[in-house]
């Protein structure tokens, strides 16, 4: 259901409201976001200049967003790990002796 909502943000929004009618009218603006779970867009003089979303949708936006910023920070660590993890070669196998200067990549396995 979260995902559905955010991607009717992602498209143009079939709701259109003039900024005359939002101050006119502002609880049916609301209301209709609220009922239709999709944005509605708010025009001045033909351009956009804003858009009203129910509370719920606002909320599941939020709670996307906070997923993808929690995946791209697990990515992260595993990507610093990794780094981590060939300094930690370079250093074991230079210490041994065994580091070798490579030539070409056919000579990496």
């Amino acid at each position: 259901m979260a995902r559905k909502r955010f991607k009717n943000l992602k498209s143009i929004p079939k709701r259109i409201c003039g900024i005359t009618e939002l101050r006119r009218n502002p609880a049916e603006v609301f209301k209709l976001a609220e009922k239709e779970g999709a944005p509605v867009l708010i025009t001045e003089f033909s351009e956009p200049k804003g858009v009203i979303v129910s509370l719920n949708t606002y909320d599941e936006v939020l709670d996307a967003i906070s997923t993808i910023e929690k995946k791209e920070a697990v990515e992260e660590s595993l990507e610093l790990a990794d780094a981590l993890d060939s300094i930690a070669v370079y250093k074991r196998e230079k210490a041994t002796g065994r580091l070798r200067e490579l030539k070409s990549l056919k000579h990496l396995s």
